[in-house]
């Protein structure tokens, strides 16, 4: 995801502006397939591209021209689709304080339409169960998301009193025109030893994929991996995509921002990236530790023999751009790796 600020203004957003009016390119030829048909294709990777809204104190004008400048880079990029994600102010994570204070940003599901409008690809909107959230208002949300802005891929977020399963029960009744995604957190697999089972527990109330926190523990990320394929493999049920989560840092802020998060980086790998000599030699290094972490993710996939989907899901939590340069690097790399490693499983059969 894009990152922005409460100290962000317009000068900020010149990276993603056009200096020309957008121009949307020409209808395509051949239909594409849907989001939903590839992340139930097991035989192709998938590859996601994150964004956030600019703050909403900015103005519509400037968030119709971020939406034209990051139109842009997907259409470069070409992920198979973008997610849009909801930021909500949360008082504190992982027992510390927050780096930096909260900024409302722009309506989500209103930026993703631009979006799409923009670029023709699906978008993918998170929401958060807010401790607000009703069954009533939650059900205006719903038809609000399909008629008003023409989203049908969601991720339910938790944190209020409305749990993820049952708001997926509740998408799921209201339209099957929904695509529910879910989130997978590694860590709290290392300390509750239960993702798994929690993940299954979603896909049983309509979740269909899922996106973990972003990764910088490997093992973390192959723990759960592998007693998730066990779980499925001793049920016999078929697994749900899981779309791994990768986000480069080259300054100390943004690695204390991630670790806020909840995102688990080791001492030893904060100094690998940031006792480099230059600010782009510690975002060299930050691609270079993510690459090697799919990898071994990817390794282990292979020799396990595991049938769970894979795909990946590349963010950048920050307002500089050289770190969002990096982060679209970084998206070309892990793709061209997974593409590679499907291709190969392919070639085997």
């Amino acid at each position: 995801m894009y990152y922005y600020g409460e100290e962000a203004d317009e000068a900020e957003f010149e990276f993603s502006m056009n200096e020309e009016p957008f121009v949307r390119p020409g209808t395509p030829g051949t239909p594409k397939k849907s989001l939903k048909e590839i992340m139930k294709d097991p035989s192709r990777p998938v590859s996601l591209f994150g964004a956030v809204p600019p703050p909403e104190k900015l103005g519509e004008e400037v968030a119709l021209k971020a939406a034209d400048g990051l139109a842009k880079t997907f259409l470069d990029l070409a992920p198979d689709a973008v997610i849009v994600y909801d930021i909500q102010d949360e008082k504190s994570r992982s027992g510390s304080e927050r780096p930096f204070p909260f900024s409302r940003t722009y309506e989500p599901r209103k930026f993703a339409k631009e979006l799409s409008n923009r670029t023709r690809l699906e978008t993918i909107v998170y929401q958060a169960l807010t401790p607000d959230r009703t069954e009533e208002t939650f059900s205006e949300y719903l038809r609000e998301t399909l008629q008003d802005f023409e989203i049908k891929n969601v991720v339910f977020v938790g944190g209020g009193h409305m749990l993820v399963p049952d708001a997926s029960r509740l998408a799921s009744r209201h339209s099957d025109d929904f695509h529910l995604g879910g989130v997978t957190i590694p860590e709290r697999h290392r300390d509750q030893k239960n993702e798994h089972r929690r993940v299954l527990e979603k896909t049983q109330c309509g979740v269909n994929y899922f996106t973990s926190q972003v990764v910088y523990n490997a093992d973390n990320a192959i723990a759960f991996l592998r007693d998730y394929h066990d779980l499925c493999k001793s049920q016999n049920v078929t697994p749900a995509r899981i779309m791994f989560a990768f986000a480069p840092f080259g300054r100390k802020g943004t690695l204390d921002f991630l670790r806020w998060l909840g995102v688990e980086v080791a001492s030893g790998t904060a100094e690998r990236v940031l006792s480099r000599g230059t600010t782009q030699l510690c975002l060299d290094e930050s691609v270079q530790i993510c690459w090697e972490n799919l990898k071994r993710i990817l390794d282990v996939h292979r020799n396990l023999k595991m049938n769970v989907p894979l795909g990946i899901a590349v963010e950048s939590v920050s307002k500089f751009r050289d770190e969002q340069k990096a982060a679209e690097d970084l998206f070309v790399k892990l793709r061209q790796l997974m593409l590679d490693y499907y291709l190969l499983g392919s070639s085997n059969q």
